[in-house]
């Protein structure tokens, strides 16, 4: 059964495909920035007491990779491992989907950015967002149903009304219509 983002998402999809690789990895590192903002407060401070630099360092490789200036190997392998790193650890249990958001867009500058993983790190992201308020995972049905708090809850609205603006602000800047 498709998860809430997914079913929110298709038309976005359908134009992510279209998107330049370029363009596609710039929307991602607008809705990881958008994310960190959006963070509850406890959230934002746990991030800039910690791993915040580490979330730093990934989107000065990606603004690299980027302009042309290719890191080395061993500088990608050390930040996706201190990304991955993070989910062994309790007090970041509501930010895993944050860190493999991030662990997605450095993958993509370090190799293929294509509209899959794209939408994956997007989803990422907007799970970042749904985690972070608590919420039981999108992927719980109940009944026919997908669940009722996932989709009422402002904080994962405003996270998909986010990003198909950013979709569409790619598709924009790419001349699409």
């Amino acid at each position: 059964m498709a998860t809430v983002w997914e079913r929110a998402m298709v038309r976005e999809r359908a134009i992510i495909e279209s998107l330049p690789p370029r363009t596609r990895l710039d929307l991602v590192m607008k809705a990881a920035a958008w994310t960190r903002e959006a963070l509850p407060e406890e959230h934002k401070k746990l991030l800039r007491r910690r791993v915040g630099a580490t979330l730093d360092r990934a989107e000065r490789f990606v603004s690299s990779c980027m302009r042309g200036e290719m890191p080395s190997e061993r500088t990608f392998i050390k930040l996706f491992d201190k990304l991955d790193s993070y989910d062994d650890v309790p007090e970041y249990q509501d930010l895993g989907r944050l860190f493999e958001g991030y662990r997605r867009a450095i993958d993509m500058a370090a190799g293929e950015a294509t509209s899959d993983a794209t939408a994956d790190a997007l989803e990422a992201f907007y799970d970042a967002i749904r985690d972070a308020q608590r919420l039981p995972g999108s992927d719980i049905v109940v009944g026919d149903s997908l669940d009722a708090e996932e989709m009422a809850s402002e904080a994962c609205k405003t996270a998909i009304r986010r990003q198909k603006e950013l979709v569409a602000a790619a598709e924009s800047s790419a001349g699409g219509t």
